[in-house]
């Protein structure tokens, strides 16, 4: 019983977070610019190379909102990096491991 109680807490906490992230970002990338685009030539403020970023920042919106779901909510975050190939990394010309028959590491330069 206490194992679901804290993996609820844990869910609820993440969902906790989802909603404060994703209250934030559409406020940055929509509501804010939209209203700036509206309110500010009511002012004679002219808006310059502002006139591109609310239409650019409203398309890129739908994109970012599922990212923010990936990585507040763990389980969704665990199972991405799963799916996701693991990097390899990649053996310089220079340096080269290999392995003797004994399986000690040497390094040949």
């Amino acid at each position: 019983m206490v194992a679901i109680d804290r993996m609820f807490e844990r869910t609820q906490e993440s969902l906790d977070d989802l909603e404060e992230v994703g209250t934030i970002v559409p406020v940055v990338t929509m509501y804010i610019p939209v209203g700036l685009f509206i309110a500010l030539p009511f002012f004679n403020i002219g808006l310059g190379s502002f006139v591109n970023y609310p239409s650019g920042s409203m398309a890129l919106y739908p994109c970012i909102e599922p990212l923010i779901a990936i990585w507040c909510i763990k389980d969704f975050r665990m199972v991405v990096i799963k799916l996701l190939p693991r990097c390899k990394t990649q053996v310089t010309e220079t340096v080269r491991s290999v392995y003797s028959s004994n399986g000690t590491k040497t390094i040949v330069q």
